[in-house]
């Protein structure tokens, strides 16, 4: 019985250690946790009042990055906060009354939980540094009143896209990330879910100018040193199931194509999309760094080659000013693909045979396999053609 007693006392030792370590455990686990979700201002940095919108951009989008966000989500927030907001901390958008007014970059409301949060950092509410750590919190817990933190994240999917937040943090489309952010977080009156809804257009060309092009220095604190700017132009599209080879032709080509093949193939994987990007950036390695879109690259590189489409090349002006539809069974290496999906054209490529097409999308110029079904092919009108190709 007594060597009985001292075995129930030895286990009853060991599991009041193991309960102990537990305990241990998932506090030291807790404190991780909360750091990972909100940062002083002196562990980011902070931004000028006065600073430009493409100083802005880059602040949140660095910001999101060296918190460990992939760069594609860090540019659809980007695009959602100036569409919402200007890239303007001190934006106030009045509503009918305090609670329906937003506040800030990402039009916060009600401004109480925000003032409190930067309370609680020393800071003004209008601080850019309060306002992106205010966002990025929300993303994995909710602001109390009092600017604590506590419970699950500001996440409500109210136009029932069924997508969670642990489903939104696997996406990998721009515009599908921007669109479903900026209803399931911003929450406005209607939804903001359509490719040619202004944070998603935003998200596109903040993808393309900031993805990759970066400086967030040594130190830890967030720079802005590139300001560069890029003209406005059409928008372009979104696909899957890249593919890193080459542009040689598949089945039959056009005249032309031999000689097109090399500028189609010259930055696949090496230029990314930037909305609005000059065509004329692909001229050399340090613009094809910056990018152009869809309509500059096709039309940048028929160029190459003489063939000249009207004006500043976009999706309108190459069809139907400068060529025709063909049918699909016809189309032929050398030949374009539109993509016409909601009742207009907005994204163009350049058929290379075998239901593969070369174009510049929100991952940049690559090789892919055609992705919608609301496309046709158009071939380009003789009269822009050189002769010796006819």
């Amino acid at each position: 019985m007594k060597h009985k007693a001292i075995w129930i006392t030895i286990g009853g030792g060991l599991l009041l250690g193991i309960v102990l370590l537990i305990i241990i455990l998932q506090v030291i686990s807790g404190v991780v946790s909360q750091s990972n979700c909100s940062s002083t201002a002196a562990d980011v940095g902070d931004i000028s009042d006065n600073a430009s919108k493409d100083e802005v951009a880059k602040y949140v989008y660095s910001y999101l990055i060296s918190k460990g966000m992939d760069s594609v989500h860090a540019a659809a927030i980007v695009g959602y906060v100036d569409a919402e907001g200007g890239l303007s901390a001190s934006t106030v958008q009045q509503g009918e009354s305090a609670e329906n007014t937003g506040w800030g970059l990402f039009q916060v409301t009600p401004v109480t939980r925000l003032k409190a949060f930067a309370e609680k950092q020393g800071l003004a509410w209008s601080s850019a540094a309060v306002q992106v750590d205010y966002a990025w919190t929300e993303l994995h817990t909710s602001v109390q009143d009092d600017g604590s933190t506590s419970g699950s994240p500001d996440w409500y999917d109210i136009y029932n896209h069924g997508v969670s937040l642990s489903e939104w943090w696997n996406l990998t489309d721009v515009s599908e990330i921007a669109g479903i952010y900026t209803d399931c977080f911003g929450r406005g009156a209607t939804s903001h879910y359509a490719y040619n809804d202004s944070h998603e257009v935003q998200a596109r060309y903040w993808y393309g100018k900031l993805a990759g092009n970066t400086d967030t220095g040594t130190s830890g604190t967030i720079t802005t040193d590139d300001t560069s700017a890029t003209d406005t132009g059409g928008s372009c599209g979104s696909g899957s199931d890249s593919d890193s080879g080459g542009a040689s032709a598949i089945g039959e080509k056009l005249s032309y194509y031999d000689d097109l093949e090399p500028y189609l193939e010259k930055w696949i994987g090496k230029s990314p999309y930037n909305y609005g990007g000059d065509p004329s950036n692909l001229n050399s390695e340090a613009g094809a760094a910056i990018g152009t879109d869809c309509s500059g690259f096709v039309g940048w590189a028929f160029s190459k080659i003489g063939i000249d489409f009207s004006g500043r090349p976009s999706t309108g002006t190459m069809y139907p000013a400068n060529t025709y539809e063909i049918d699909e069974s016809d189309a032929k290496a050398g030949d374009l693909i539109f993509f016409n999906g909601g009742g207009s054209v907005h994204h163009v490529g350049v058929y290379i045979g075998g239901g593969y097409m070369i174009d510049d999308e929100n991952s940049g110029i690559k090789k892919s396999k055609i992705w919608s079904e609301s496309h046709f092919f158009a071939r380009v009108k003789s009269s822009i053609i050189p002769s010796q190709y006819q």
